[in-house]
């Protein structure tokens, strides 16, 4: 009896999924179609998506790059001017050693010439 009532269900379902395909069918595969269609755009546009931020992290990567080139450059070129000033100011200073022998002879000289006048 199980048996029987399970046919019945099957024949039934069967019919109606017969039925069902007879009118709705067309419209089915019409739906099938176009979601399949949004699918391959969709993942079209996807793929086209990835290439452009791969592109554009590349480019970044790149522009990244040639500003670390040019700070270290200009770093660079500003230490080198560092360092020529501070010999060039080391240069034309004088020394406080040589400085205080001048003054020393200086007053001495000076010493000298007031006792010889006076």
């Amino acid at each position: 009896m199980a048996n029987e009532t399970n046919n019945e269900h099957n024949a039934t379902g069967s019919k109606l999924e017969t039925i069902r395909e007879l009118l709705f069918g067309q419209q089915v595969e019409m739906y099938d179609k176009q979601i399949d269609e949004l699918r391959h755009q969709l993942q079209k546009q996807r793929t086209e998506m990835e290439e452009k931020m791969l592109l554009l992290h590349r480019q970044l990567f790149a522009t990244i790059e040639a500003l670390n080139s040019e700070i270290t450059e200009a770093l660079n070129t500003h230490k080198a001017h560092t360092a020529r000033e501070i010999q060039r100011i080391d240069h034309e200073k004088t020394n406080r050693v040589e400085l205080g022998k001048m003054l020393i002879s200086l007053g001495n000289h000076l010493m000298e010439d007031g006792k010889a006048r006076g």
